[in-house]
């Protein structure tokens, strides 16, 4: 019985100490959207260093996809 508190005792702290790395994260770009028309939007991507990047979309049926990078 001790082995198996012992055992459960170190998964649940290397299980806390995944969610501790995941904190030390930091964001890699920013999204912002505004309407500028019905069924159009302007798009600003802000980047840590670089300048931001504008763009315009129209309709309302496009895709965000995200990834994170390990």
């Amino acid at each position: 019985m001790l082995i198996g508190l012992t055992a459960g005792a170190i998964a649940l702290t290397l299980n806390l100490y995944t969610f501790k790395r995941l904190s030390d994260e930091q964001p890699r770009a920013e999204l912002s959207f505004r309407q500028i028309a019905p069924q159009r939007f302007a798009v600003v991507l802000h980047q840590p260093g670089q300048p931001d990047q504008q763009t315009e979309l129209s309709g309302d049926e496009w895709p965000l996809d995200a990834r994170a990078l390990k």
